[in-house]
């Protein structure tokens, strides 16, 4: 099965910042309160969680890295899960680059 995450329809076309300080949009409120939850189902059913970026305003790199760099350094997830589990839908815009980063931030995660 496939679980479906939009990132800006079911959390912010605006998503910025790194910690939950930084305001309701941050990296660290989507990981905990959107992405973790649903990825963990996802891992634990053997499903796929499929992260849609259309339709976002904006993109950081702090928030990407937070967000899904946490799910290793802070969760405790593993590369390899995540790997198996997680896919995304490119965009018709410039964000497409920031995919090979938040797969960069993931594997980093698990260096350390």
């Amino acid at each position: 099965m496939t679980i479906k995450l939009n990132i800006a329809e079911q959390f912010s076309p605006v998503p910025l910042g790194r910690y939950r300080s930084d305001g309701e949009t941050s990296g660290e409120v989507f990981r905990d309160k959107y992405l973790f939850p649903q990825v963990s189902d996802a891992i634990a059913q053997g499903d796929v969680l499929e992260v849609n970026l259309h339709g976002l305003e904006m993109l950081s790199s702090s928030f990407c890295e937070e967000a899904f760099g946490g799910l290793v350094r802070v969760k405790g997830l593993a590369v390899k899960d995540l790997e198996q589990t997680l896919r995304f839908v490119p965009s018709p815009s410039h964000f497409d680059p920031y995919i090979e980063n938040i797969w960069a931030y993931i594997r980093d995660a698990g260096k350390k």
